[in-house]
């Protein structure tokens, strides 16, 4: 590497509850650049220039992050698990969170009312086993089932991962309402804090006798980002946008 030009990718991984037991590796440019164990550092040197990085943990591989490095700079990335239970541990896919450090001063923010929210929702959503049940179908026989759940639209801030920025619990709370807001007006909705989703299915007995009903959350990742005082501000967020229930055949009929 020439060593008048240079920068650096430096990335912290943050704690969580359920992958401690596993190292994640750090993707730059689709190659390996260093495997990191919870509540570690690594620095990772590189040419100036755009990159393109993502973690994986196992098979499982989190959003990828395009980074444009000037030289002598070094980038602050942090990484964690969103996994909620040991149950979504071992579902096909495990969220994993890769963002930019928040760069911004150590100072409390403190309410004022200037404070305008941007909000972008990312297009991708994650689908999360909720809960499962399996039913059993007849030979020869159609059975109709109703299911019901009720599903809170969940709004979860990462304020953990926005960097050294102190709220205050005033800012926090017209930050959180200022987001959902928003999300509600892009989706469509309004004053929806929670629904109820029905649904009626037939089960072919013809075709399998058991079946496994799945009901997985929608969630959405964004990021909201507002300026105050002259300084630029950001935190990610995750919502649950929805829950839709999957039928799957898991036999064939016995002759």
């Amino acid at each position: 590497m020439n060593q008048e030009s240079h920068a650096t990718i430096r990335l912290e991984r943050k704690t969580d509850p359920f992958t401690w037991l596993y190292r994640m590796a750090l993707y730059v440019d689709n190659v390996l650049a260093g495997k990191i164990n919870m509540g570690e550092t690594i620095d990772y040197p590189t040419m100036p220039g755009q990159h393109t990085v993502y973690v994986k943990l196992n098979f499982w591989k989190s959003n990828p992050l395009t980074l444009n490095i000037a030289d002598g700079e070094t980038i602050n990335l942090g990484c964690d698990s969103r996994a909620n239970s040991m149950q979504e541990m071992f579902s096909l896919h495990v969220p994993l969170h890769l963002y930019l450090e928040n760069p911004l001063a150590k100072q409390p923010v403190e309410p004022t009312h200037d404070i305008t929210v941007s909000t972008q929702l990312n297009p991708d959503a994650e689908k999360i086993v909720a809960a499962t049940e399996q039913v059993h179908a007849p030979a020869g026989v159609s059975v109709k089932v109703k299911r019901s759940r009720t599903v809170e639209h969940t709004l979860t801030m990462g304020w953990s991962t926005s960097g050294e920025v102190q709220m205050s619990a005033g800012v926090e709370k017209l930050i959180g309402l200022s987001i959902r807001a928003q999300i509600e007006k892009q989706l469509g909705w309004s004053d929806k804090q929670s629904e109820t989703i029905e649904y009626e299915v037939t089960l072919d007995g013809n075709k399998s006798n058991t079946y496994d009903l799945l009901w997985q959350d929608i969630w959405r990742n964004g990021t909201a980002t507002w300026k105050q005082d002259g300084n630029s501000y950001g935190v990610p967020f995750r919502y649950r946008e929805r829950t839709e229930l999957e039928v799957i055949p898991k036999s064939n009929t016995t002759k």
